[in-house]
């Protein structure tokens, strides 16, 4: 996973080169390069900050998971970002996470909000397998 830092390092690096882009649209796509990189930042430095207020899954977990309704907002918008640049990356996260909560018993408030997430990785992650 990527720290806030290596975030942060890539938004600077698309800050620099919309003064160098060649053409209005090139600059609007580094410009949303380095708001998206700059939002990553800021929640991996949030995760980073709040890791002991984060709930942590055992291989064999079996008690009902309550996360913070922010912890989880957050996961969301990490593992949500809609951006086709890391679209991929998007695809891995949501794998790692069906792969560290399997087999843990979820309220029914977390199976609606992984029934959207499988929903979003059908849509954007299968054609990646089908390569």
């Amino acid at each position: 996973m990527f720290t806030a830092q290596q975030y942060r390092a890539d938004a600077i690096k698309y800050a620099k080169l919309v003064r160098t882009a060649n053409g209005p649209n090139e600059v609007r796509e580094f410009e949303r390069l380095e708001r998206s990189f700059t939002e990553l930042a800021d929640n991996a430095q949030w995760v980073t900050d709040n890791r002991n207020k984060i709930v942590q899954s055992t291989e064999h977990a079996t008690a009902t998971l309550t996360p913070d309704p922010a912890a989880q907002s957050t996961g969301l918008v990490l593992a949500f970002s809609s951006n086709a640049a890391l679209s991929a990356e998007n695809c891995q996260r949501l794998e790692a996470l069906a792969n560290q909560y399997a087999g843990v018993e979820l309220t029914s408030d977390q199976k609606q909000l992984k029934r959207k997430m499988v929903s979003w990785y059908s849509t954007h992650c299968m054609h990646r397998a089908a390569r």
